[in-house]
């Protein structure tokens, strides 16, 4: 489908993820979407992940997550 980024139009295919977890957060039916190749250069985790934690925090150059 296209989508509007900050580098302009671009093409995902959207899917749902089982199970994202990161260290002890452990969080399930996560809406995603897979970019073409070269699109992005890093892994974005989004608000389909974030908002369904408890806390989301900056602590100086620290993001923390809770559950």
């Amino acid at each position: 489908i296209p989508v509007n980024t900050a580098n302009g139009l671009t093409h995902v295919a959207p899917l749902v993820i089982d199970r994202v977890s990161l260290g002890d957060i452990e969080v399930r039916n996560v809406e995603a979407a897979v970019t073409r190749p070269g699109t992005l250069h890093v892994t974005l985790l989004g608000m389909s992940f974030l908002k369904k934690l408890e806390r989301v925090d900056f602590r100086g150059r620290t993001l923390v997550l809770a559950q």
